[in-house]
């Protein structure tokens, strides 16, 4: 049985171009074995090329979690988490993407995709998210889940944020937890910012 999402999509025929609406197998959330952290949000699961495997990968996780190409697409992610101490690993975390289907563009040349975020996939994740423990926060991978998730966001604001310059509403009133960037960008690496690190570590220890 397909997601809903299919027959929603329908009501926006430009939204619905922009779909690879034949895939209907969409990646489903991975959790951790051991006591959750956090909620690792991705954005989507499409991807294009990598050197060994030509063309569109349909994954069962996001990220590629416990596939072959976990180590391709998760790596980044991982560089991030570990700087969080605790020996942490994707075990910690419920990982899931905010929109769960494939497009015919990735992230970054997809225009339509912060629409499609917010017209249909974020009361998804609301209902999914609200079997957890409402006091987990949600570590968005790219700055377009923010501009998603949380009001008042403001594009390019990542390197205030990340310095300390400035101190954004982190609040996301449909998911009712706090949103804290996250993001995979090399400039983002942890390493090159230690007191974010340190922000993020109470934010996850509280």
């Amino acid at each position: 049985m397909s997601h809903p999402f299919f027959d929603q999509i329908k009501s926006f025929p430009d939204f619905e171009a922009a779909c690879r609406i034949e895939i209907i197998n969409l990646p489903e959330a991975y959790r951790g074995k051991e006591k959750l952290k956090a909620i690792l949000l991705g954005t989507d699961p499409t991807n294009k090329d990598i050197q060994e495997v030509l063309g569109l990968k349909v994954l069962n996780h996001p990220f590629g979690i416990n596939s072959r190409y976990e180590k391709r697409f998760f790596s980044r992610h991982q560089e991030n988490i570990t700087q969080l101490g605790l020996d942490f690993n994707k075990e910690y975390f419920f990982v899931q993407n905010l929109c769960r289907n494939y497009f015919h563009n990735e992230t970054t040349e997809n225009i339509h995709w912060l629409g499609i975020a917010k017209s249909i996939w974020i009361d998804h994740l609301a209902e999914e998210l609200s079997n957890l423990d409402p006091t987990l926060p949600v570590l968005a991978t790219a700055e377009v889940i923010t501009l998603a998730l949380v009001p008042g966001s403001k594009k390019g604001q990542g390197k205030d944020i990340y310095s300390g310059k400035v101190v954004p509403n982190y609040y996301s009133p449909k998911l009712k937890r706090y949103v804290y960037p996250f993001y995979r960008h090399d400039f983002y690496r942890l390493t090159k910012w230690p007191a974010y690190t340190e922000f993020l570590k109470t934010k996850l220890n509280e």
